[in-house]
């Protein structure tokens, strides 16, 4: 199988953009190997947070580590000079029923916030998904 891509803009700060959803397939997933976040206008530049989640009620800004569904973010803080906006993907995360993305970010991000993410297909066990859509629900597993 091979990778799938995911791009689009966000320009409402706050919202939420539901990119998967579930395929009845619960052997067949993704995992997210690349995550990369962009201001509309290239000369855009301040405090922003972004978060991918697996559950619509996981896609909430703050950012939390905490939280198990939620599962990439990026961030970027106001500087004098021009940042980059950095990202951090929990590796080895399964996606099966749902992807979420949600922005919090300035005035200065006026035209939106550009991302694009590249999903990896991953075939896993009916045992392996159970535990997958326990931990995507935010629920312990240990």
């Amino acid at each position: 199988m091979s990778c799938r891509y995911l791009a689009g803009t966000i320009t409402t700060s706050g919202s939420r953009r539901d990119l998967i959803v579930d395929d009845g397939r619960f052997t067949h997933g993704f995992i997210v190997s690349e995550f990369t976040l962009w201001p509309a206008r290239g000369a855009q530049q301040g405090d922003m947070t972004c978060v991918l989640a697996t559950k619509s009620s996981g896609a909430t800004t703050p950012a939390n580590a905490e939280d198990n569904r939620q599962i990439a973010w990026g961030y970027q803080g106001v500087s004098p000079n021009l940042t980059p906006i950095e990202t951090i993907i929990l590796p080895g995360v399964v996606v099966l029923e749902e992807l979420m993305i949600i922005a919090d970010f300035a005035g200065a991000y006026g035209d939106g916030l550009n991302y694009l993410i590249k999903l990896e297909p991953i075939t896993i066990t009916d045992s392996q998904a159970a535990l997958v859509l326990i931990n995507n629900k935010s629920q312990d597993i240990q």
